[in-house]
């Protein structure tokens, strides 16, 4: 019991400090890059996008692991309240946001890290950047704030 509920206590931290993340790269960093000649942007992803990467990769990746610890958490209990919504909404949308890694981010970044990008290439691969992380990053909040409402549930439900 005491596992599950830290598990869940700890997808809420992670999801949520990867939304936060991704609020700040979506609203700052990715517009600073739509502001920057092709050349400086690519340059500035080369040498400021790793750490990034290794900054906000985590917090999604344990995001996923506590969100799936807290899902299975809910499965000895399936047969007497039945499927839990909240942990199963919540393991889904958290999973979709770290598949669009593989999906678009991997092979995106890797334009702008190895410099392979052609500079004219670079302003319709930031619009599709800013696409794809506004997909994660409202994919993220609602895993967040679907994790919250479950928290506050199983909160209201014990007292």
């Amino acid at each position: 019991m005491m596992i599950a509920r830290l598990s869940k206590l700890l997808a809420l931290f992670c999801s949520s400090g990867f939304s936060v993340g991704l609020i700040l790269t979506s609203v700052v960093i990715v517009e600073s890059w739509a502001n920057m000649e092709p050349t400086t942007a690519i340059n500035w992803f080369a040498e400021f996008g790793l750490p990034l990467g290794f900054v906000m990769v985590p917090f999604g990746g344990l995001a996923l692991v506590f969100s799936t610890v807290a899902m299975l958490s809910t499965l000895p209990g399936l047969r007497k309240i039945g499927v839990n919504w909240y942990w199963l909404t919540a393991f889904i949308l958290t999973a979709c946001t770290m598949l669009l890694l593989p999906i678009y981010f991997w092979d995106a970044n890797t334009l702008f890290f190895d410099g392979t990008i052609l500079p004219a290439d670079v302003p319709a691969e930031i619009q599709r950047w800013k696409f794809w992380n506004w997909i994660r990053t409202v994919l993220s909040i609602l895993a967040s704030s679907v994790i919250l409402l479950g928290l506050l549930k199983e909160a209201r439900s014990s007292v």
